[in-house]
């Protein structure tokens, strides 16, 4: 295999892990926001986090 494709092929797996990274970044993010409001209790976060992810699947 000739090494000029070893760059190409960092590259693409870099630019997979950011892709990924700021998937599960984003997820987590919309919990955070909501933990960080004292005036909603650990049960209610969950709901709003099942009504996130299904508004993202759609």
């Amino acid at each position: 295999m000739p090494t000029n494709y070893y760059a190409l092929y960092s590259i693409v797996f870099t630019m997979g892990f950011v892709i990924v990274f700021d998937g599960v970044h984003q997820k987590n993010r919309i919990v955070r926001l909501f933990r960080s409001i004292k005036f909603f209790s650990s049960e209610e976060v969950n709901q709003l986090q099942a009504i996130w992810v299904a508004c993202q699947d759609s």
